[in-house]
């Protein structure tokens, strides 16, 4: 998914062995903010070991879906947050040293048709939900064929639209075919946009009411470094680790969110040492942050 892809991850993989791979078009290895905005622990960008938890202290509730193709009145930092550590991956990551793409859930770059138009992808063989089942291209075909339709109203449907067919011509192989040719960049961006979801859990229930599918507000199956161990919208969300996780078990035990802090309360959190990361950090306190050894802005 664009949107998914698009994501910054904000701390969770610079814990994960080996490198994950970057998210397009925006992720960074260390994030960082812009004056007055953002503060974050030294310990969230370069912990020194992997026995302690991170925290992140949010300003508004949690998300109020985990849903992997999110609508528009979903779409929010909160969901970008969790959605940064179970529903990561694209079939093509970005190489922000090389200013290029790479393979990410894809062997190799895609082959590409003489008139520019279809794109063809191979699909690594290592790649599992967080259950242990492989990831197919079925995950990604039903992930497309749902998340194209108009009145399952996601976010990125505009991306998709540019989209003429998405299919698997056998178990391996996935084939997308752009309606009309776009420079390369802009291509390979269209043509990677779909991340799967797991049909062999999704297939049969609702893709948009939460009262028939219990998945999109406490997914059990995912494809990130964490999956979802308690998840309270007022509260918090606690993450642990997925050991089948394609890039590699994060060595971070856990990742807790912390739900609808004040500003000045989550500075103080940061502080304290309670949470790692928090947005937003008031204006007021970003000289103090600035000047916080302990504190990486």
């Amino acid at each position: 998914m664009p949107l998914r892809r698009a994501i910054v991850i904000l701390f969770l993989f610079v814990a994960c062995a080996p490198a994950a791979p970057s998210a397009v078009p925006a992720a960074t290895t260390a994030p960082t903010a812009a004056p007055a905005q953002t503060a974050a622990a030294t310990t969230a960008a370069q912990p020194a070991s992997g026995s302690a938890p991170l925290v992140q202290a949010s300003l508004a509730n949690l998300s109020k879906t985990l849903h992997p193709y999110p609508d528009s009145a979903s779409y929010t930092q909160s969901w970008v947050d969790v959605a940064s550590l179970i529903w990561s991956g694209g079939l093509l990551d970005f190489d922000w040293d090389a200013l290029d793409y790479k393979p990410g859930m894809a062997i190799e770059m895609p082959r590409v048709s003489a008139d520019s138009k279809t794109y063809t992808f191979t699909l690594r063989n290592d790649l599992k939900w967080s259950d242990g089942s492989p990831v197919t291209v079925d995950d990604f075909v039903f992930a497309y064929e749902n998340a194209s339709k108009e009145e399952n109203k996601y976010v990125g449907l505009d991306t998709l639209q540019d989209i003429a067919s998405f299919r698997a011509p056998d178990q391996n192989t996935l084939e997308v075919t752009l309606k009309e040719a776009k420079p390369r960049d802009l291509a390979l961006g269209v043509a990677s946009s779909i991340g799967p979801v797991p049909k062999h859990v999704w297939a049969g229930r609702s893709w948009t009411d939460t009262s028939a599918n219990s998945e999109i507000l406490n997914p059990t199956v995912v494809l990130g470094p964490f999956k979802v161990q308690e998840f309270k919208i007022a509260e918090h969300g606690v993450f642990t680790p997925v050991t089948t996780y394609w890039v590699g078990t994060p060595k971070v035990p856990q990742v807790e969110i912390l739900a609808n802090q004040q500003p000045t309360v989550a500075y103080e959190s940061l502080k304290s040492g309670r949470a790692n990361w928090v947005h937003n950090v008031p204006p007021a306190q970003y000289q103090d942050a600035r000047s916080n050894p302990n504190l990486s802005v």
